[in-house]
């Protein structure tokens, strides 16, 4: 890859949909980097079998389809995802066992509690979007390229959710910048305390107070 000064990466980055033919693995090793806690549990911290799993929800019937995913591109790299789902999302159980089979990966015994305390949750989602996870290449953070995926979806008549570990502070700074308040914080998988966070449509009054269940 072109070295590229540390102002240029916002201009040579193009922000565009996924498509099937682009690096999927590369976008999986990202979607794993998204969370510390549920895709090293799920996979017991074995980052090629995540790979291989992953791929196959990009390309399966799950919420991580590719359809539903956004890149940032760097000199032919990808360097960010972020996928994102208007309501309602659905899961369908028997597709996301389906892509451990495709990837020839056991499903393990912890697969029932990320499904059951995680991805089952999402379909319990409020209208209109919700942003699952966004993720920057580390050598590329701190450099305004996770703002530009989120900017590129932002419209003034949906109301956009997500969620994020309340120590990951650079984070939650980044998405009060853009607009979104803190609802509430609560307990996440494995107890971790994180936010809900909302960006509401415009002209939605919104109070910015943290509500603490």
């Amino acid at each position: 890859m072109k070295s590229i000064m540390r102002n240029d990466i916002i201009d040579n980055t193009e922000i565009r949909a996924l498509s099937a033919d682009d690096d999927l693995t590369a976008v999986a090793r990202l979607i794993f980097s998204s969370d510390d806690y549920i895709y090293p549990y799920l996979f017991d911290n074995e980052l090629p079998t995540a790979e291989k799993v992953l791929v196959n929800m990009i390309l399966g019937d799950t919420l991580y389809n590719y359809k539903n995913i956004r890149v940032a591109v760097c000199s032919d790299q990808i360097i960010a995802m972020m996928i994102s789902k208007r309501v309602p999302i659905v899961l369908d159980h028997e597709s996301i066992l389906d892509c451990f089979v495709r990837a020839s990966v056991p499903v393990g015994t912890r697969f029932a509690k990320v499904y059951n305390e995680y991805f089952k949750l999402l379909e319990d989602e409020p209208p209109d979007v919700y942003i699952a996870n966004l993720a920057v290449d580390k050598m590329f953070r701190g450099r305004g390229v996770g703002g530009a995926l989120l900017q590129s979806i932002f419209d003034d008549e949906s109301t956009f959710h997500l969620e994020v570990v309340k120590a990951n502070h650079n984070a939650v700074g980044l998405y009060k910048k853009l607009g979104f308040v803190i609802d509430c914080e609560y307990p996440g998988f494995t107890d971790v305390p994180c936010y809900r966070m909302t960006k509401h449509c415009k002209g939605e009054k919104n109070s910015g107070r943290i509500h603490k269940l």
